[in-house]
């Protein structure tokens, strides 16, 4: 039973990290909006797109970050998405691979979703996730007219209109990944201390490291963020974490506009962005002398 329950837990990305950041931290709200779901921390990458394959099968984690393969097998369903636009992140290609925790979506091919997903580091950073059916009425739902988001009452909010992924309510948020965008350079630290959350957020104390991409003047060693919607970093004191800083930053203290989750570092991996962290120009593209995502990974070495 505890086996199974650890296993849930790693799905949801919910475990005591959550709950490291002091005794009686004033945990994040649930996302009140379906645009605040798809553009919280909780996913590194949101797509629209078709979906190509569907293969139902029984399988387990492939191991990673100190977990091995023993974990118990899960029901799931890998789907095949050609992307027609990446709405948040960077994807890997022009079709991705998602594990979804369910089965029963063989008749979904050919049609148009959304998904919203995380890199798992226990999974080989598979990308696993969840979506919502851009149906032939225009609305977006789970499928057979069923609605795919609920509220932080527990009510389900009805199908809503596919417009809504245009709208500037979800366009103009602030996500994690976007903490690359225009920055100077991107360096690595240590993370040193995390003070306990507030109704205003964190703070990370880090130690420096170097520098991964372009420089700057000064690494930061306090590092600000919100307490917004699922924002779960699990980023503790001995991680590792990415630290982009603005052009000319000369501020020893980094405020971010979104939380950090797409910061963390992984086995010498960038779960955010999709790559190794030696290779951060494979997601990154230097415009003139700053840094900007790319829409999808570049390939080669």
């Amino acid at each position: 039973m505890i086996k199974v329950l650890i296993v849930v837990m790693l799905w949801l990305g919910i475990t005591s990290q959550s709950f490291a950041q002091g005794r009686t931290p004033t945990l994040p709200p649930r996302a009140q909006t379906f645009e605040e779901l798809l553009a919280s921390p909780a996913s590194d990458l949101v797509v629209t797109g078709t979906v190509l394959t569907a293969v139902e099968k029984p399988r387990g984690y492939a191991g990673g970050c100190g977990y091995g393969t023993d974990l118990s097998v899960l029901p799931v369903t890998d789907i095949d998405i050609r992307v027609g636009r990446v709405i948040f992140g960077v994807a890997e290609d022009s079709v991705v691979n998602v594990t979804i925790l369910d089965q029963g979506f063989g008749y979904l091919i050919g049609k148009e979703v959304v998904v919203w997903a995380h890199r798992t580091c226990q999974d080989a950073m598979r990308l696993r996730g969840w979506m919502g059916v851009i149906e032939s009425d225009g609305l977006i739902g789970h499928g057979n007219g069923r609605p795919v988001f609920k509220v932080r009452s527990g009510r389900w909010e009805p199908r809503m209109p596919s417009s809504r992924l245009e709208s500037p309510s979800l366009t103009g948020r602030q996500h994690s990944t976007g903490l690359f965008n225009g920055v100077g350079g991107i360096a690595m630290a240590r993370v040193v201390t995390v003070e306990p959350w507030s109704e205003h957020g964190s703070v990370y104390h880090v130690q420096g490291l170097g520098w991964l991409v372009g420089n700057g003047e000064v690494i930061p060693t306090d590092i600000s963020f919100p307490r917004e919607a699922l924002c779960y970093p699990h980023i503790n004191a001995g991680d590792s974490l990415l630290v982009p800083v603005r052009l000319n930053g000369r501020d020893a203290r980094l405020t971010l506009p979104a939380c950090p989750t797409a910061l963390r570092v992984r086995d010498g991996f960038a779960p955010g962005l999709g790559v190794p962290i030696a290779n951060l120009d494979r997601a990154l593209q230097q415009v003139g002398s700053t840094w900007w995502l790319r829409t999808f990974q570049r390939r080669g070495p």
